[in-house]
């Protein structure tokens, strides 16, 4: 084989695996559903539901990821999309720049003490991922909250007994 011939196989090798090839190689992702609950029968374990490729291929992980106050608490539970082989496992998607206080993804226990509807951002949240060409929306299906044993007024007053979501989850046109 002359070089000409070996280094343009391999450009279109290259091109193939960078745009998702018939091999396996598929970016987009299946239309997915599913249902996430808090807490989970292990201790330890995280809420999850993989978001596949149209494939079959594991593409992203969709969890509620609790996180708890010092006394163990769990107050606020974050809604996290990650990458299924992200070695950083703090890398939301959902959270590109890093905000910082109220956000959709960042569920806090005391704003379900009047249920979902009344919560600030709304029973269900849409998150348009324009680079990851993904529609998600979640639906905050049930919220149980009871008071902590901090001093009344205190922030997060308020700690989560379970939670329970469900997703759609579709690639952007």
């Amino acid at each position: 084989m002359n070089s000409s011939k070996a280094s343009s196989g391999f450009a279109l090798l290259f091109l193939m695996h960078a745009h998702g090839s018939a091999e396996g190689r598929s970016t987009a992702i299946a239309p997915a559903h599913g249902e996430i609950a808090f807490p989970v029968s292990t201790p330890g374990e995280h809420a999850y539901s993989d978001i596949m490729s149209s494939n079959g291929r594991c593409l992203y992980r969709l969890s509620l990821d609790p996180d708890p106050d010092t006394a163990n608490n769990v107050v606020v539970i974050e809604i996290t999309l990650i990458r299924c082989n992200d070695r950083n496992p703090d890398a939301n998607l959902l959270d590109p720049s890093n905000f910082f206080g109220s956000q959709p993804w960042i569920l806090a226990a005391s704003d379900f003490v009047h249920g979902p509807a009344k919560s600030a951002y709304g029973e269900v949240r849409t998150f348009r991922l324009q680079d990851l060409k993904i529609l998600l929306r979640v639906r905050i299906v049930k919220a149980v909250v009871s008071p902590t044993n901090r001093v009344p007024g205190a922030p997060l007053p308020y700690m989560f007994k379970s939670l329970e979501i469900t997703f759609n989850a579709q690639a952007l046109e």
